[in-house]
């Protein structure tokens, strides 16, 4: 028997006390469950689905940066001229507005 194949303690239980024998999940008792439970703690494990989802995790978070870009190209490509300059000119002056009420370290 190869690794993935060999029969566990908990595995051996194959009787209507383990819940095998279940038509539905409602008729599965808790042993059955903890059966359930360990081997597919188990089995992820062996399938390495926590390095599967970082790497999912982190290629979703890489695309959101040409997402972003797509989204403002898109904008720019179907927004009037004008409402692009005075978003641009609102954005470029509440940065002055915001300094002019920062306190100095002088003046304390």
């Amino acid at each position: 028997m190869s690794a993935s194949t060999t029969v566990k303690r908990d595995d051996v239980n194959t009787g209507a006390e383990s819940g095998r024998t279940a038509d539905s999940p409602l008729q599965i008792p808790p042993r059955g469950w903890k059966q359930v439970a360990l081997r597919t703690w188990r089995q992820s494990s062996e399938d390495n689905v926590g390095l599967v989802a970082a790497g999912v995790a982190f290629y979703a978070f890489l695309a959101l940066v040409p997402l972003l870009g797509a989204t403002v190209l898109t904008y720019g490509l179907h927004s009037r001229p004008w409402v692009s300059l005075s978003f641009a000119s609102e954005g470029a002056r509440v940065p002055e507005q915001r300094s002019l009420q920062l306190p100095l370290a002088s003046r304390c």
